[in-house]
């Protein structure tokens, strides 16, 4: 196994399978810090790199569905920041690029979430 994937995954390990609604808990707190440092920082720069975590993390332990509305809610209210600052892009422009960010943690939270379970031995692979 991959000592970089060990050592990242290694610290929530025993949270795991006893305490589902802390590690829940945990990601919400992670998410809504993210969407403070993407506010704080303004239109101008953007750290929708940081909206990986949460996905990541979430898809990992509590299974694809917390990654899926991670990977959906975090763009979208990005999205409102961007109209709520009414920065020089058009809707539509803000609305594309919100779309392909939702397409991307999508598909880092399904492959976090095969990667968990074959991690787990639970994916024939």
């Amino acid at each position: 196994m991959n000592t970089l994937s060990t050592s990242i995954v290694e610290p929530f390990r025993p949270l795991r399978n006893n305490n589902k609604k802390l590690l829940s808990l945990i990601w919400f707190i992670l998410a809504l810090l993210c969407l403070g440092i993407n506010y704080i920082s303004g239109p101008q720069i953007q750290f929708s790199i940081l909206f990986v975590l949460p996905v990541l993390l979430s898809s990992w332990y509590n299974g694809k569905y917390w990654g899926y509305i991670y990977a959906i809610t975090l763009p979208l209210v990005q999205f409102y920041f961007f109209v709520d600052w009414q920065v020089g892009l058009t809707l539509a422009i803000v609305a594309m690029k919100t779309m392909v960010r939702i397409l991307v943690l999508l598909i880092t939270a399904l492959l976090a979430t095969l990667a968990s379970q074959k991690n787990l031995g639970n994916l024939n692979v």
